[in-house]
């Protein structure tokens, strides 16, 4: 799979996953007592995305899953686990394509957002957010370069053995080729080496490294807006 291939990959799975968690921190309100863990129904066996990831400031674990099963039945099994608990249980969003269930207990931000993969199959998200961590994490946070006006879509940190992730989503009103340039000014003028620089109809992509830091771009315009993903890993 090539370099570009793969940051549209992972940085469309964590866009999903963050839109939708920040739609559900905008839905919830209510503390009550947390379990331990997510339950999860007999027939589901998901695997983890991420134990130790930070999604716009909240500190989550992300696990993946898919099965032969239907919405109604992952739907059913949650409602069934939290309804009366509390006085609302849990809250639903329908966020097309996908259906999504959250719960705060203690702190603790539980999700589960679900699509349809065929008629009898599914595939979705589970994640637990710490919310007790939040402030501490948005403090230590370093900022990203921006040019001017720029919004910040989503921004997620995760941590591998030796390495710490970030993925930064941002949008503005400048052209590509200008995004372009703000980026080539900004990492040469601080001393990083160019790792890759190509160009297709209008999208960029950009490597470059300092030491232990490598940071890959993704540049694009649709409709008017250009989207820049930025990839950035640190080996600790």
């Amino acid at each position: 799979m090539s370099s570009l291939a793969l940051v549209h990959r992972v940085s469309g799975l964590l866009k999903r996953v963050l839109q939708l968690l920040l739609v559900l921190l905008l839905l919830c309100s209510t503390v009550y007592a947390a379990p331990e863990e997510i339950p999860v129904p007999s027939w589901l066996q998901p695997a983890t995305v991420g134990e130790k990831m930070v999604i716009n400031g909240l500190p989550s674990t992300v696990y993946r899953f898919e099965t032969h099963e239907t919405v109604e039945a992952l739907l059913g099994f949650y409602r069934d686990q939290w309804r009366g608990k509390g006085k609302n249980g849990y809250r639903e969003a329908h966020v097309e394509p996908w259906y999504v269930l959250s719960r705060l207990e203690n702190n603790y931000l539980y999700t589960v957002q679900v699509k349809e993969e065929g008629s009898f199959s599914i595939s979705g998200y589970l994640a637990v957010g710490d919310l007790a961590a939040m402030r501490k994490t948005l403090k230590n946070d370093k900022p990203v370069p921006l040019m001017d006006g720029s919004t910040v879509l989503n921004d997620v940190i995760s941590f591998d053995p030796g390495k710490k992730g970030r993925t930064v989503m941002l949008a503005n009103k400048y052209s590509a080729s200008g995004n372009s340039q703000f980026y080539r000014n900004y990492f040469r003028d601080r001393g990083w080496a160019t790792l890759m620089d190509s160009s297709s109809d209008e999208s960029f992509v950009l490597a470059f490294k300092k030491r232990n830091l490598e940071t890959h771009l993704v540049i694009s315009t649709v409709q008017g807006v250009t989207h820049v993903v930025m990839n950035m890993v640190e080996e600790i």
